[in-house]
């Protein structure tokens, strides 16, 4: 068992558009606003092999001013667990943590971004989904 979650920001997001091609989420809670790496709408679609995301058929988009971001965030990588997904950034070329967990009908998003930690071992990524 891992010693001890690392703390993370929780972002909470709902569909504000559901396409057959992708689904847009809008935020509606964020407990640390002022540490926010993420848009205030994300976009899951289809992974088309346009960047160097690998092990997922999913990604995450993020909404610039007026348009949406060209490159992916994160892919979108299965776990486990039913519902639950995890991806990576990176920030100042290291990577950190980022847990999805969706409600059953998708229709509410969970965002869990570990600012500053990347598990090093499958062990303690396990652990903490």
């Amino acid at each position: 068992m891992f010693a001890g979650k690392p703390e993370y920001q929780q972002l909470i997001y709902k569909v504000e558009k559901l396409l057959k091609s992708y689904t847009v989420y809008e935020l509606i809670s964020d407990d640390q606003p002022q540490r926010r790496k993420l848009s205030e709408r994300v976009r899951i679609e289809p992974f088309q092999g346009k960047s160097n995301t690998t092990g997922t058929d999913t990604i995450l988009r993020g909404r610039e001013a007026t348009r949406w971001a060209k490159n992916t965030i994160t892919g979108i990588r299965p776990t486990h667990k039913k519902n639950v997904f995890y991806g990576d950034h990176k920030t100042n070329g290291k990577k950190e943590l980022i847990l999805f967990r969706f409600n059953d009908d998708r229709t509410q998003l969970v965002i869990e971004y570990y600012h500053g930690f990347y598990p090093n071992t499958p062990k303690i990524l396990f652990d903490l989904i």
